[in-house]
């Protein structure tokens, strides 16, 4: 008999083919629409105006956004989608901690971001020396494991590129390898679009320094 994928695995689960050994899983797709849930405010912090590369707006990382005003973002209806997706995991609700924590005023700005199938915590310096300081490493050193923490310092390279800090080369390697091009960031709430053009809603949940994916039916 022709093998098919509506057979039952040879391997004995008992399961359908299609969804055993031989047919891979489908890839999650990336979150595509702004997240449904904001815990904090942002107030007069603009840091990801500045920190954040927009490919869209031809933005490198470490350089102020032309659109920054007294009032935070002139096109905040009309931004760009990398901008609708981003969020800041301070605000987010995943970094613990009131206004001392906001990235303006902390030195620092978190985002968890998945990257290559790995949760790691992204540390972007807001301005130069910030990771020095000794605020910030309490912070880290209290609530996050060495390996998952990826420090960016001020600025960029003569090439443009950001300068990543990692606790092994391993994770740098990845980080070289990926950043930018196999990664997302992680929201506590989003929604998705997948294969079929329907709009899912999910919800991240954070177990240790990994974070679960749930989707709706």
């Amino acid at each position: 008999m022709a093998c098919s994928k509506h057979n039952r695995c040879h391997c004995g689960s008992g399961k359908m083919l299609k969804n055993c050994c031989k047919f891979p899983k489908p890839k999650k797709n990336k979150p595509k629409t702004l997240p449904l849930r904001i815990e904090k405010q942002c107030g007069e912090c603009t840091a990801c105006c500045t920190v954040m590369g927009v490919e869209e707006l031809g933005k490198p990382f470490y350089q102020t956004c032309k659109h920054v005003c007294a009032n935070g973002c002139a096109i905040y209806q009309d931004r760009p989608a990398s901008c609708r997706v981003w969020q800041c995991s301070w605000r987010s609700g995943w970094i613990s901690g009131g206004e001392e924590m906001r990235p303006d005023k902390l030195g620092v700005m978190f985002e968890w971001r998945i990257i290559r199938g790995n949760s790691f915590l992204i540390v972007y310096e807001v301005w130069p020396g910030a990771l020095e300081l000794v605020r910030v490493k309490r912070v880290l050193d209290r609530y996050y494991e060495s390996d998952v923490v990826v420090r960016v310092k001020h600025g960029v390279t003569a090439d443009g590129k950001l300068q990543l800090l990692a606790g092994s080369s391993d994770v740098m390697d990845v980080l070289r390898e990926n950043y930018g091009k196999n990664d997302y960031p992680i929201l506590p709430e989003f929604e998705i679009v997948d294969e079929n053009g329907v709009k899912r809603r999910g919800v991240a949940r954070r177990v240790g320094n990994h974070f679960e994916l749930e989707l709706s039916a």
